[in-house]
Parts: C-alpha cells; sequence; structure tokens
C-alpha cells in the first residue's frame, strides 16, 4: 500500500475540485461551486417543487413562483440542496475519473456553505477503485521453467512404493535399525507450539528413499526408542514448519519389518486394470509428467507472482484488505487454539498469524486487481472441472491462512471467490505463455531457389 497522500486539483467553467488521495484507496475532496451552478440549481430546484404541489385556487403546477417560495421555502431549500449535492459528486468524479469501489463507498457529501451570491463548497469522502499500473509483459524476467522427462529411475521409483503397497511385512525382533529395513516410526515437533507430525509412518530404510538426517537418526535404533536431534524444518516439506529453521524434534521407532515384495511382472500390473508391466509403465510415465508439469506450472506462477509484487504496487482498498485479513484470521482461530499450548506463546501466535493474513490478504487482492485488465480482455474460461478441482484443494488446504474460502460462506460468495482466484491464475498463464511464445525461437522461411 501507499504510505503518503497525493494532491490534485481539476476545474471546469463552474466547478473547482482539490483531491487528496490517500494510502487504502480513501479519497478527501473538497467542492467549489460556483455562483452560476448554485443559482442554476436554486431555479431547478423551484420549478421541482412548483410541479409537485397543490395551492388553493391555483392548478397544480401552476402557482406563481413567489407565492411557491413564500409557502414551501422549506422544501425548495431542501430540493436545492440535495440538488447540490446530487450534481456536485457526479461531476466531480466525472472530472476527476474518480471510481468509488461501491455503490456505498460515498460515506460523507457534506455542503458546508450554500448561498446564491457566494456559491457553494462542499467535503466528499469515500474509498476509490484502485489505480491499477500497467503491467509490462516484456520487461517481466520470470520465464516459464522447463519440465523435466521423466525417467526410468522416476517410473521405477513409483513402481518400488506400489509393491511396498503390496507387500508381505514380518516383524523383526531381537536387533536395531539396519540398512533396507521397512521401518515405522513416529514424529514429533518438542518446540513450542510442540505436535505431532506424523504417527507410524513406514520407511524403507536407505539414503536414496529417506531424508539424510532421518536416515542418520533410525540407524541403530531399536524399537520403542526415541531419539531427540534437531531438524531442519524444511526437509519434510511443509509438514513440519515452512520457515527455514531447526527444531528439536523427536523420533520414535514402533516397528522394524522385513519386506516380501510381489514380483514386477505382468501379473502385478493387472492389479492396476492393464494388461501388461510395460502398459502400467506407460501409465505411470503419463501420471508423474502431469504431475511434473502441474508443479513446474505451479513453481513458475508463484514466481512470476513474487516479481509483480514486488515491481508494481498497488494501493488496495482498505475496507476490501481488512475483509480479506479478518476472514483469514477467521479461519485460523481453531489453529491459533491448537498453537497457543501456553498461555505465553498465545501472543506470539496471534501476532505471527496477523501478519501472515494481512500479506495473503493484500497479495491476493494486489494481484486479482494487477491481473483484472488482462482477465476482462481474454475472458478466461472457467471448466466446471476445473472449478471443482480448486474447490476441493482449497478446501483440503492444511494452513487455513491460505484458503480462498471460509466454512461460513454462502455458496454464491464461495463461488465467486474460487471463480475469481482461478481467472486471477489464468492471466498469470497466460502472461507466462507469452514470454514462452516470444523466446521460441522463429523458424526463417526458406528461401526460394532460383529454379523456382
Amino acid at each position: 500500500m501507499t504510505e503518503s497522500s497525493i494532491k490534485e486539483s481539476f476545474s471546469n467553467d463552474h466547478l473547482s475540485i482539490q483531491v487528496e488521495r490517500k494510502p487504502g484507496c480513501q479519497v478527501s475532496m473538497s467542492a467549489k461551486v460556483s455562483k452560476e451552478g448554485t443559482d442554476a440549481a436554486f431555479k431547478k430546484a423551484l420549478k421541482n417543487v412548483k410541479k409537485e404541489v397543490s395551492i388553493p385556487g391555483f392548478r397544480k403546477g401552476k402557482a406563481p413562483e413567489d407565492v411557491v417560495r413564500k409557502n414551501f421555502a422549506t422544501a425548495i431549500d431542501d430540493e436545492w440542496k440535495r440538488l447540490i449535492k446530487q450534481t456536485t459528486i457526479h461531476e466531480a468524479l466525472e472530472l476527476t475519473k474518480i471510481e468509488p469501489l461501491s455503490n456505498s463507498s460515498v460515506y460523507k457529501l457534506q455542503i458546508t456553505s450554500l448561498s446564491k451570491e457566494e456559491g457553494a463548497e462542499l467535503v466528499i469522502e469515500l474509498e476509490s477503485y484502485p489505480q491499477i499500473p500497467t503491467v509490462d509483459i516484456d520487461a517481466l524476467e520470470t520465464e516459464p521453467a522447463q519440465v523435466e522427462p521423466v525417467t526410468d529411475e522416476d517410473i521405477m521409483t513409483e513402481l518400488n512404493k506400489q509393491q511396498l503397497n503390496r507387500a508381505t511385512y514380518s516383524d523383526i525382533e531381537g536387533r536395531p535399525v539396519q540398512e533396507n529395513d521397512y521401518i515405522h516410526i513416529d514424529l514429533d515437533v518438542l518446540d513450542m507450539p510442540a505436535r505431532n507430525v506424523f504417527k507410524d509412518r513406514l520407511f524403507h530404510v536407505t539414503k536414496e528413499e529417506m531424508p539424510e538426517w532421518a536416515y542418520d537418526a533410525v540407524l541403530g535404533m531399536n524399537v520403542d526408542e526415541v531419539n531427540d536431534i534437531q531438524v531442519t524444518s524444511n526437509l519434510f516439506g511443509e509438514e513440519v514448519s515452512d520457515k527455514e529453521e531447526e527444531m528439536s524434534c523427536r523420533i520414535t521407532l514402533t516397528a522394524i519389518k522385513s519386506a516380501e515384495l510381489p514380483e514386477l511382472n505382468d501379473t502385478f500390473a493387472q492389479e492396476f486394470k492393464v494388461d501388461t508391466l510395460d502398459e502400467l509403465k506407460e501409465r505411470i510415465r503419463n501420471f508423474l509428467q502431469h504431475q511434473n508439469e502441474l508443479y513446474v506450472n505451479e513453481e513458475s506462477r508463484a514466481l512470476l507472482a513474487k516479481e509483480l509484487l514486488q515491481k508494481y504496487i498497488v494501493d488496495v482498498p482498505q475496507s476490501l484488505l481488512n475483509y480479506e485479513k479478518n476472514l483469514r484470521l477467521k479461519q485460523a482461530e481453531e489453529l491459533t487454539k491448537k498453537e497457543a499450548a501456553i498461555p505465553e506463546e498465545d501472543g506470539k501466535i496471534k501476532k505471527e498469524h496477523e501478519e501472515e493474513a494481512f500479506f495473503r490478504a493484500f497479495s491476493f487482492l494486489s494481484l486479482l486487481y494487477l491481473m483484472t485488465p488482462i482477465v476482462e480482455k481474454e475472458n478466461f474460461p472457467i471448466l466446471q472441472d476445473e472449478f471443482l478441482q480448486e474447490l476441493i484443494a482449497d478446501s483440503s488446504c492444511p494452513n487455513p491462512l491460505e484458503r480462498t474460502i471460509g466454512k461460513d460462506m454462502t455458496p454464491e460468495v464461495a463461488h465467486h471467490r474460487i471463480f475469481v482466484k482461478l481467472r486471477t491464475e489464468k492471466a498469470l498463464d497466460f502472461i507466462l505463455e507469452q514470454k514462452k511464445k516470444k523466446s521460441e525461437p522463429v523458424l526463417a522461411e526458406k528461401a526460394p531457389s532460383h529454379e523456382e
């Protein structure tokens, strides 16, 4: 959001406006209407009242003006003020090209002085639609990332996972964990807020299939033994934390097992409704390729969004920012209660959630407005499958501060918010596609031969 105000002046033949734009799309106007303008408004007010009143001895609307002024001075004055307000706000918005955020966004329209001799002065306060900076696609540095092809090793890793799901396991007793065992472990975070990360998860004890810290920690452990270690928080993705820090964690070994894996052959493949192992490998290749594309697209979109937010500052309407922030904080109430295990942690956690809620709300609204010109021009369609997939993904997001919809929303509001989010993402994808097209080499036209 902008931190300083901007002052501007506008005028025409009968109206002058002093405008002050404040942070959060808050706008204050001081308007001065000329003597001619107020006089014209008074005459129109008199005419309007005259048409509507009935005076004994005269047909409706035909009474002399001096009689109407004498008998209906208050009504004429009220109509005069109404017209002054109506015409001034209308012309002020036309003159300044300022657009109120909504029909209810003009929260002050007050006449401070009014006379036919001196003209009129008014104060107008409103919340405006933001001024959206124009995005220069050519100046953006983010390029769409390349999708890595699926390797035979990737396919075998996935096949091994499926073998493990269908393996026959036997308990190993009387010795500690060794290389190539299969183990079940629990992982708990000991630092506040203390919490369980997972329980009874199966791992194959190899350097290739376990994080290095976990592999080193479990070797030599016995069943029911615990091992307290320092863990870099991002080694299990965001399951522990999304911050780069070390955390005190506890590994509990619950079982050591050997596994009899099913043989990889056509019979194994037929459990997946295909005839041969080669067909299963091809299906896995296509699935993993699709997953890679989704991941790369998401990463490219996130990098582009980050660059846009750094290069283009949008003065987001304060009312929308407050609504969006409070919505996310409300969704996080249960998480706050769960994490605030001890009273002295409560204030710290609430502050962290407020900061994150503000950041996510501001980013969401800024991107929405930055992408609005592209969205309106391209009119991206949203397919039903896309909508449903996003609805499910949003509802199942583990961090409530990241969610777009809340459990107390009406279906109409939830539908609109998912729709807006998807169209914003499609605008980001559109920019990436434009960047990709411009970076692709243009094939030179074949030169005509001398014989042609």
